[in-house]
């Protein structure tokens, strides 16, 4: 079996371990609105043997990719958290989504020194990684149920301004389906900008 091929089973793999442990922690947060320490201790533990297998494949380089895309979704989140956008359940499992499936850094910081790589390039690959478009599609998500949610108080007449500055809703559901969307389609936002960019420029 060829690494590309090992590493594609494992990152399926990955996946097919996460999304219990999300699963997990979406049915908490809607039943509780918290979610259990545990839960992600345990999604660590699970997903831990497949790194040492990737770090196994590709060497350290692989770590340094991981411990460098962490310390990134830290400071995003760290800042998502403390303007009150994100709780810490949510800033924990997009840690983990970082930890766990990060975008290849590596391949831009050492031929970065023989100043031979293309900086579009890396932020392609940046943008269009798994944590960053599980965090795009999970504030759409979001975003989509906060509107329902105010269409439905609007037909009911229990919405006012002060009520909508409050609206509130269990995040971990916006992230599984953030997450999913990720794995399966990409960035949903890069997507649509992307898009909307070609029609522009084909139209002007």
């Amino acid at each position: 079996m060829y690494e590309a091929d090992i590493l594609s089973v494992i990152f399926a793999g990955k996946i097919l371990l996460f999304l219990p442990f999300l699963a997990i922690a979406c049915r908490q947060d809607l039943r509780t609105r918290t979610v259990s320490d545990s839960v992600w201790v345990l999604a660590a533990a699970a997903l831990f043997p497949a790194i040492m297998i990737e770090i196994s494949v590709l060497g350290l380089s692989g770590l340094f990719n991981n411990i460098a895309a962490g310390i990134l979704m830290f400071l995003l989140t760290f800042v998502c958290f403390y303007f009150k956008v994100f709780g810490g359940a949510d800033c924990k499992a997009f840690l983990l989504i970082a930890f766990f499936f990060p975008p290849d850094l590596y391949s831009f910081i050492h031929p970065v020194s023989g100043f031979s790589f293309p900086v579009y390039s890396f932020l392609f690959s940046l943008i269009s990684s798994v944590p960053a478009s599980a965090f795009m599609n999970s504030l759409v998500a979001a975003f989509v149920f906060s509107l329902f949610r105010i269409l439905w108080d609007f037909k009911t007449g229990g919405i006012s301004f002060a009520k909508w500055l409050r609206l509130e809703i269990p995040f971990m559901l916006p992230l599984f389906i953030g997450f999913i969307t990720a794995v399966l389609f990409g960035n949903s936002v890069f997507k649509l900008l992307f898009h909307i960019f070609i029609f522009l420029q084909g139209n002007l």
